[in-house]
């Protein structure tokens, strides 16, 4: 994707402090929450049967969030617990953490938010 893209795609992108760690369904106002605006784009897993994962945000100077995801499923409630991984990837450089096939699933995300503001 060129630069020219993202950036047109990224103005037109609901952004917000994504929570950090927390209940998903029923979220507290003490849930503690990214420190950053961004949106998230995608999941990629790294070790399903631990239910770990590698999630990707998109910050509004087209920047990419990389944290790494525990999800807990309980009886009754839905957790995931977050690390940041690092929080100032630049688009040529997210292969190196997600890998290369799954760059196209950020790709159609953010083609997806491009095509429907227009």
């Amino acid at each position: 994707m060129d630069e020219k893209t993202l950036r047109r795609a990224v103005q037109r992108t609901p952004f917000a402090y994504p929570l950090l760690q927390g209940a998903a369904i029923n979220r507290r106002s003490t849930d503690p929450k990214l420190h950053t605006k961004c949106s998230y784009l995608t999941v990629v897993p790294l070790n399903p049967a631990e239910q770990k994962f590698r999630e990707v945000f998109v910050k509004p100077d087209t920047m990419f969030l990389i944290a790494d995801a525990v999800y807990n499923y309980g009886q009754s409630d839905f957790t995931v617990q977050r690390e940041i991984v690092h929080d100032a990837v630049p688009y040529e450089k997210l292969a190196e953490y997600i890998g290369e096939e799954n760059v196209k699933l950020v790709d159609e995300r953010i083609y997806h938010y491009f095509i429907t503001a227009l």
